[in-house]
């Protein structure tokens, strides 16, 4: 505006200058020809442009040298001088500054489907490969580990033989441990705290799912869990629920299964006396109680990991927003124990009506966000760059995705239902090279041959 404004009186005291000379040229108008009168006019002002030009170059330069970006570093520094949340973390030495990058407003997303030809798509988080292009369902590649997780637990808590209150779903089986009951919580949570924090980190590595009533595990969860265990590398996995997974895609995952933990929980029907209509919204609660319990990261079921989200443990409650959408999205969350967003979000439910699907979710947290930033870290949507609206961008394109997806969420909407392991073996789809990359190692199209026919 201060710049504006002397442009703006500059012109002006041309214009006046200009006028002067007129008053001064027309005594001496009956002295000379008009066409002299009119270049000297021509000339003075040409003058004048030239001097301003000079100027506005001048002003120009400086404002290139002092106002051009200089990179993600400038970027950082002028938000935390300007962002009181981000000066909370600018300060403090206990947390690092590494996720300042993708906070909202910092982060940029180029949500264009740049087309591949079948580069190589290399996962380096997985150390051994336990399928491949040859993988058939119900054929795991290589020999499952014993689960010690329950030996684990019991010597932590130090419960006698004839005591476990961690008991195994079947007789000689690598499934997970089931706890019911508070001791059993108790237990679980004294191992995370010995188990499962690491210094310089907020939130524990553990992964928290939610499930009531469907038991069935399809292609896109059997993907999800695999890209945790490989990608995440959690300590522990818990699957919080009514009812434990089932079908060939979970009896292919359960050998690999040795840091399951089955927490027995039942959905919340009523809240404020109303009746909770939709499972989802039953779920919704579900996901902010056990992250204000245990601490951690909740995933959707159908949330698929392309980087490890350790960058992110370092925020107190971190989420992402959903693609072009105007809301945060709640299928990926990072929090700290006894969280004080999860407990503010969870009052808010006060209000629920116990019907409307998203207002007390993803449209009660983005308002929250907004008004809180110095209790949850809004993050560009480096979680879900192809959000409902694109979901053509997942299943009917094959999509080039970036160093800054951390992940991937498959929605139902056009989902391929006839889509297995011999589908995504030689598929064109983002979504087929997604699923490659978390279970073969390499985006790449499988090649064929007679073991894959």
């Amino acid at each position: 505006m201060i710049l504006y404004f002397k442009k703006s009186q500059r012109n002006l005291t041309i214009m006046h200058s200009a006028k002067i000379m007129m008053v001064k040229l027309s005594k001496w108008r009956a002295l000379l020809p008009k066409s002299s009168i009119a270049l000297l006019l021509m000339l003075y002002v040409k003058l004048r442009l030239k001097l301003l030009l000079a100027s506005t170059l001048i002003v120009l330069s400086f404002m290139f040298l002092f106002f051009t970006p200089c990179g993600d570093t400038c970027v950082r520094e002028a938000n935390m001088q300007l962002n009181t949340f981000h000066q909370i973390y600018a300060v403090d030495p206990n947390y690092s500054r590494s996720f300042l990058p993708y906070l909202e407003g910092i982060h940029y997303t180029d949500f264009t489907c740049y087309q591949t030809r079948n580069e190589p798509y290399v996962n380096q988080y997985l150390e051994h490969k336990h399928f491949n292009c040859s993988t058939r369902i119900g054929s795991p590649s290589v020999a499952p580990k014993r689960n010690q997780l329950p030996n684990l637990l019991a010597s932590v808590c130090s419960i006698p033989p004839k005591r476990r209150i961690l008991t195994t779903l079947r007789t000689n089986t690598t499934l997970p441990e089931t706890i019911s009951d508070e001791t059993g919580k108790a237990c679980l949570k004294q191992y995370i705290n010995q188990n499962c924090q690491y210094s310089n980190y907020k939130v524990p590595n553990i992964v928290h799912y939610v499930s009531f009533r469907n038991s069935y595990m399809d292609l896109r969860m059997f993907i999800a869990l695999y890209s945790v265990i490989t990608v995440q590398n959690p300590c522990l996995i818990l699957l919080h629920g009514d009812v434990l997974p089932a079908g060939p895609y979970w009896e292919m995952i359960a050998p690999y299964a040795t840091r399951f933990v089955h927490v027995v929980r039942h959905p919340q029907t009523h809240i404020n006396g109303k009746q909770i209509e939709h499972v989802q919204n039953m779920a919704d609660i579900a996901r902010l109680r056990i992250l204000l319990e245990f601490g951690g990261i909740y995933l959707d079921t159908d949330s698929v990991l392309l980087q490890p989200l350790d960058v992110f443990r370092t925020a107190t409650f971190a989420v992402s927003r959903e693609s072009t959408q105007d809301t945060m999205s709640n299928a990926v969350m990072i929090a700290s124990p006894n969280n004080t967003f999860a407990r503010v979000w969870l009052g808010e439910y006060a209000s629920y009506d116990g019907s409307s699907w998203g207002s007390h979710s993803v449209v009660r947290l983005t308002e929250l966000a907004g008004r809180r930033p110095d209790l949850v870290q809004g993050m560009g949507p480096i979680f879900i760059r192809y959000g409902y609206k694109e979901v053509d961008r997942l299943y009917e394109k094959e999509c080039r995705l970036g160093t800054d997806d951390f992940g991937i969420h498959l929605y139902r909407k056009k989902y391929p239902e006839h889509a297995d392991l011999e589908y995504i073996k030689r598929a064109r789809s983002t979504f087929a090279r997604i699923s490659r990359y978390v279970l073969f190692g390499n985006g790449v199209v499988c090649p064929y041959s007679s073991s894959t026919r």
